[in-house]
């Protein structure tokens, strides 16, 4: 009975011996209608494993309540030898269908049924699928039953339906049966009913007819809608079968609760933020959660916290000063997708001014978060009116308050630094905290931590948050695993460096790329050229804004800054000027190259190592101090900061103080990981700290005021390393030397400050700030100045002026131009020259003369090398060198290539006039003098011969202002300015002035305004502005400064005349100084004349200033043998001399050197910085409207010529050891 199978009414083939050992022989598997007695019905593959009986009751109830086939296979195991053992076979599969089926037929036999229903149950039982497998031991037979039964769950999660699924199998139904005329959800049910199994799980919702209504209006308010649909499918597609939406409860609650579409999809966007970011579980999203009976719910609070984000948008947000481009990125974090991606880095909110970062703050931690949802609820049960709410919940309306002092505070004015905001804390306090690399515990006293009512926690969020907004730590895993475009990659994709458009700073220290081979402590590291190079290839490949427009890829964006710290060494300076070429291996433009040189402080070479008890040593030997960071984020005020590569914690805290994001190039995973352990233990110790005002928290200091150590607080506070011992007199200073670097060392061991302020520095950067004009309001970036609300006196404008675009002549050359017009004469506002066609280069070059054949074998090889590479290049683009008109520079700068022009001709520089010019392609010669002068606008017809050298003239037509530009801006003057115009290029100094008198001038302007610009103008590698055209026009407009400029005229025209009769140098000198010196004495008195009445500090100022500035420019001009290059124009040159990368020296060893003529160049900055603060002062002040023009004039300033004006004087009177009584005793 128990081998016989039932072959009529079998369902598929039934077994076979000869079958069963082709099939497991072959492919060891075998399939067949086989005999469920067969199986050992009480044996199990994981015995001791109980089975439950509800769920064989279950599937009993669902799968046999009548007569029925077994579904699927039962799976047995045989040994390789496949013999059979009916009645006794090991089966794998799960126990429980089987079950199920007999426990059937048991009830159908007690029950008495009839015989054919029996009969029809027999046929079933010997109709069952047997699967034989080979599954030799036991193990592989326990292995592989618990696989089978881990099948089943993984198709349950595929193959069940969730309400979403659920939801559209009704509507799929719905639509079919419209067609026989059943639409009712009653009919519907009926009939679903009819023809579907119901389930009996907690696994599954039952279809009821409740369950058919609520699907179809879930579906016509939301899974209707494709932009909603695809929210909720985006985490079924995530979470799967622990999806919220699993459940057709939690759907029905968001329609009932979210009445507008847009509400709705706010909700489901909410639900889906606070898994991604971990906040909530799919667990917390229940039928209690979001609408609990006689409570507010998480869905009430999410529809208020969309109300709570509107008032935040059009309420707060406007009374916040941001740029158009920062308002746009604050709007758009009111989508969560936005505000996660925006999250990822944090450092984007450095950029952003205090109040700005509170509103992110409380939109993050707030409205997108949920540590302050109880209070938030609490709140809600009263009311649910945004306004009333505000004024009931105390932490909102404080935080709200907060946002908008701050916002007033801001208005009109640069952001200032300042410490921990109440706000932004009580915020952290409301949200709870995160995950943290440096434990609170690890930070606190164990008296602090009893002290503590839970604000601890909440200060130390805020640390961290501070430190993610304005830290970026990126490790460099060296040129051989990381190339430099992968570091700039790196630095583009995990920074902020890449979005801020404003002026950023590259910091690198070559006194920490490395390590000296023997004595590091004394000893500097050797210059790594190629490090400094992919340094600055990275961050301009970060900073890469060049687009389609291939000459300006790779190159720096205008107003960034690479500053290199060389330590004071020579001889580096052609491999700092090597370092800056492309990935591609071409130079970057000159133009974009700052080079500061200067004197070498002595080193004590016999110098001990220092020793430390537990024989550890410092990481890096030679550090920066503190100051010098802090000077260079005031003065600079870059966007963002980059170092590389990083040494401490120094530099971090400055630019948290400053508010400054900070990109940290790291060495490896470790240095990373123990440089923001370290940031973090020193910026908790300052939060602490009360003379750290930029991050104290006064309410977390109240809590830790006690059982800190006051000792150690006192020296953390002073800085944290006491003033070394002055050696006694007679005695050697390396002693002193040795024991300073020794305690430096040793404080940077035990994570100490390092670093103490040299007071010197810091007294005369404090004291040259004071250097300002009293009538001008507002303090300038470019120079040391402070605040002053005296009333304007001038109306001030400038423009950039192109020779080629204003003045029509073929030179690229272009000017800062700034004319201040004094209020009580002016009648009517400054216009400028407008653009004008650009003349054709073959007007000023002699097409006839053209080069000999020799001529092109006299060219050095360099000259040689530069200009084929030249040709090269033009033939490349599609030029014809031979056929048009090329202008080519070959003795470009060391570094970088060869430049050329077509028809233009490049600015026309004192070196290129003194040399020989620029080689023309298609004549094969060098540009002679006659035509540099001629593109000046002067004729070499009206100049005096055998006074000046030829090299002296070219020098000269290197220095001059085109004539043609100075037409151009006399034109656009009044009635008054074109007089005064007339005469001064006319060299007229009569008051008595008349229309004859005009045409006269007129008529010898050629010859008058190539003496005056040989005195006057700037040199053209001078970038400040151009101060001869600033004095010519306050001279238009200023009667007794007119006076001065003419009879400086006048005394040129005595001193050219005097050496063309030959006298000797002294005399002429003794010529010079006395008619400078009767000069300046009238000067002073008609200063005091036009002043008379107003303040007289301010104009002994000016009178003082001004005076000192001619006499120097007098000396300078005898100094230097005649030549153009006057103490004014040298003022580039003598800033250089300061030595900014000595102030990076700690060694303090030996005396501060004393250059012999350091007074002289102390008294030229000064003066010369004075005159120039006052007019870039006034243009700040009143530019009026020209935001954009005077932005551009900032980045041109800040690129050229930032580092020398900046700290020139300060560092001037500091490294020279001169007293600062020296610069006040120029100014008054």
């Amino acid at each position: 009975m128990l081998r016989q199978l039932d072959k009529q009414t079998a369902f598929m083939a039934t077994f076979s011996a000869e079958a069963y050992q082709a099939a497991m022989q072959t492919a060891g598997v075998y399939e067949a209608a086989g005999n469920i007695f067969w199986l050992n019905l009480r044996g199990s593959a994981t015995p001791g494993v109980p089975i439950n009986a509800t769920a064989v009751k279950n599937l009993q109830r669902s799968h046999f309540k009548g007569p029925a086939h077994f579904d699927g296979s039962v799976a047995v195991a045989v040994p390789k030898n496949l013999a059979l053992s009916f009645g006794n076979l090991r089966r794998v599969s799960p126990e429980e269908p089987e079950h199920a089926m007999l426990f059937a037929v048991r009830d159908a036999i007690r029950a008495g049924e009839a015989e054919k229903t029996l009969r029809s149950w027999r046929s079933k039982l010997l109709s069952v699928t047997i699967r034989f497998e080979i599954i030799e031991t036991e193990q592989d037979m326990f292995f592989r039953a618990v696989n089978l039964r881990n099948k089943v769950i993984e198709e349950y999660e595929a193959l069940v339906r969730t309400a979403v699924g659920r939801v559209f199998e009704l509507v799929a139904f719905r639509s079919s049966m419209q067609a026989s005329g059943v639409s009712g959800a009653e009919e519907l049910f009926k009939a679903w009913e009819a023809n579907v199994r119901q389930t009996r799980s907690h696994l599954a919702e039952t279809v009821t007819l409740n369950f058919v209504e609520t699907a179809f209006k879930v579906y016509d308010n939301l899974l209707g809608d494709k932009k909603l649909r695809a929210s909720v499918m985006r985490i079924e597609e995530r979470y799967g079968k622990m999806s919220p939406w699993v459940w057709m409860t939690n759907l029905d609650a968001v329609v009932l609760k979210s009445k507008t579409p847009q509400l709705i999809e706010w909700v489901l966007l909410m639900v889906e933020h606070l898994l991604l970011t971990e906040q909530m579980s799919c667990k917390d999203f229940t039928k209690r959660t979001l609408i609990p009976q006689k409570q507010k719910g998480l869905l009430d609070l999410w529809v208020f916290k969309n109300d709570l984000m509107r008032y935040m948008v059009n309420n707060l947000l406007p009374k916040i000063e941001l740029t158009a481009a920062q308002r746009e990125v604050l709007a758009s974090l009111t989508v969560a997708e936005e505000l996660r991606s925006k999250n990822k880095n944090k450092q984007w909110q450095g950029t952003l001014p205090e109040s700005a970062r509170l509103w992110v703050t409380f939109l993050t931690n707030v409205v997108f978060g949920v540590g302050s949802d109880g209070c938030l609820k609490t709140t809600l049960k009263a009311t649910s009116d945004i306004n009333e709410f505000i004024a009931n919940n105390t932490a909102v309306a404080e935080a709200f308050s907060e946002v908008e002092e701050k916002a007033r505070a801001e208005q009109g004015r640069p952001e200032q630094a300042s410490g921990g905001s109440s706000a932004e804390v009580q915020t952290q306090a409301l949200c709870g905290v995160g995950g943290m690399e440096v434990s609170l515990t690890e930070l606190i006293t164990p008296e602090q931590a009893n002290q503590d009512d839970g604000q601890l926690e909440a200060w130390f969020e805020f640390m961290n948050t501070k430190i993610d907004q304005f830290c970026k730590f990126i490790v460099d895993r060296g040129a051989a695993s990381m190339t430099n475009s992968a570091l700039a990659a790196e630095l583009k994709e995990n920074s902020v460096l890449a979005e801020i458009n404003g002026p950023a700073l590259l910091l690198y220290d070559s006194k920490t790329a490395g390590e000296a081979s023997s004595n590091a402590n004394v000893r500097l590291p050797p210059f790594r050229a190629q490090h400094l190079k992919r340094m600055a290839q990275a961050f301009i490949k970060a900073r890469d804004q060049g687009g389609d427009d291939i000459d300006q890829q790779e190159e720096l964006r205008d107003g960034d800054i690479i500053m290199v710290l060389d330590g004071g060494r020579h001889g580096n300076d052609g491999s700092i000027q090597g370092s800056f070429t492309k990935i591609s291996g071409e130079s970057i433009t000159k133009e974009h190259k700052v080079l500061v040189g200067g004197a070498v402080e002595a080193t004590a070479a016999q110098a001990t190592k220092p020793s430390f008890p537990d024989d550890s040593e410092p990481v890096f030997w030679h550090y920066s101090p503190p100051v010098l960071f802090s000077e260079l984020l005031h003065n600079f005020r870059p966007m963002v900061v980059v170092r590389g590569n990083e040494t401490d914690h120094c530099m971090a805290m400055e630019c948290i103080k400053a508010k400054i994001p900070l990109v940290s190039i790291c060495l490896s995973e470790t240095h990373k990981e123990a440089l923001t352990a370290q940031v973090k233990r020193r910026l908790w110790k300052a939060m602490q700290t009360e003379s750290v005002p930029e991050v104290y928290a006064k309410k977390r200091a109240k809590k830790a005021e006690e059982g800190e150590d006051d000792k150690e607080a006192k020296t953390e506070e002073t800085g944290g390393e006491p003033e070394p011992k002055k050696p006694k007199k007679g005695g050697r200073p390396t002693s002193s030397a040795n024991a300073s670097a020794a305690e430096t060392a040793r404080q940077a061991t035990r994570r100490d400050d390092s670093h103490d302020a040299n007071e010197t520095m810091r007294k005369a950067l404090q004291e040259t700030a004071k250097i300002s004009l009293p009538p001008v309001r507002v303090p300038h970036t470019l120079c040391f100045c402070s605040d002053n609300d005296s009333a304007v006196r001038y109306d001030v404008s400038w423009k950039v002026l192109n020779a080629r675009v204003h003045a029509g002549v073929p030179q690229n050359r272009e000017r800062v131009f700034v004319v201040a017009i004094k209020r009580s004469i002016q009648k009517r506002p400054m216009v400028w020259p407008q653009e004008r066609p650009t003349q054709p280069l073959s007007k000023y070059i002699d097409l006839s003369l053209r080069g000999a054949a020799s001529e092109l074998d006299k060219l050095p090889r360099g000259a040689r090398k530069n200009l084929d590479g030249a040709l090269k290049t033009i033939r490349q683009r599609g030029g014809d060198p031979q056929k048009d008109l090329y202008v080519i520079d070959l003795s470009p700068s060391q570094g970088r290539g060869p430049s050329f022009m077509k028809d233009i001709c490049p600015c026309v520089t004192a070196s290129r006039g003194k040399g020989q010019g620029f080689w023309l392609s298609s004549l094969g010669r060098w540009t002679n003098r006659t035509e540099l002068l001629g593109l000046m606008g002067v004729s070499r017809a009206r100049l005096p011969e055998n006074v000046i050298s030829e090299a002296s003239l070219g020098k000269i037509a290197g220095n001059v202002v085109p004539v043609p530009l100075m037409e151009a801006q006399r034109a656009c003057c009044g009635r008054r300015g074109r007089r005064a115009a007339l005469a001064l290029l006319g060299g007229r100094g009569d008051s008595n002035y008349n229309k004859q008198q005009a045409g006269e001038g007129r008529d010898s302007a050629v010859e008058g305004t190539a003496a005056w610009s040989s005195t006057w103008s700037s040199t053209s590698s001078s970038c400040l502005p151009l101060l001869s055209a600033a004095l010519l026009h306050l001279t238009l407009l200023d009667l007794a400064l007119l006076n001065l400029a003419l009879q400086l005229l006048d005394l040129q025209r005595r001193r050219l005349r005097a050496l063309s009769a030959g006298p000797g140098k002294a005399q002429i000198k003794r010529l010079v100084e006395r008619a400078f010196a009767a000069q300046i004495e009238d000067f002073r008195g008609i200063v005091n004349d036009l002043r008379r009445g107003q303040d007289a500090q301010s104009e002994r100022q000016l009178s003082a200033s001004l005076a000192a500035l001619c006499l120097e420019m007098a000396k300078a001009e005898v100094d230097l043998q005649w030549t153009p290059a006057l103490a004014v124009d040298r003022l580039p040159r003598a800033l250089a001399a300061v030595d900014l990368r000595r102030a990076t020296v700690v060694d303090q060893r030996a005396e501060v050197p004393r250059p012999r003529r350091a007074a002289r160049v102390v008294d030229l900055t000064v003066a010369k910085l004075d005159l120039v603060a006052r007019l870039a002062l006034a243009v700040a002040a009143e530019a009026g409207g020209g935001g954009s023009e005077l932005d551009a004039l900032e980045k041109r300033a800040q690129r050229k010529f930032a580092v020398a004006l900046r700290l020139s004087a300060a560092l001037a009177a500091w490294l020279m050891g001169r007293s600062l009584g020296l610069i006040s005793g120029v100014l008054q």
